[in-house]
């Protein structure tokens, strides 16, 4: 990937593209916690483990 980009050396691709990743996660990681924001935890436990009635 650094050659194709024109690198020489791969820590300039690192240093050059490495916050790309950081922000996608960071993206990611909010999407995901606004997705799962409304989920009620053990909303349905009784239905998985059993009632025991």
């Amino acid at each position: 990937m650094s050659r194709r980009l024109g690198h020489v050396d791969v820590q300039t691709t690192l240093n050059t593209y490495a916050h790309v990743s950081d922000d996608a996660e960071m993206r990611a990681v909010a999407d995901w916690k606004a997705f799962t924001g409304g989920w009620r935890v053990g909303a349905h436990r009784d239905e998985r483990i059993g009632s025991g009635s």
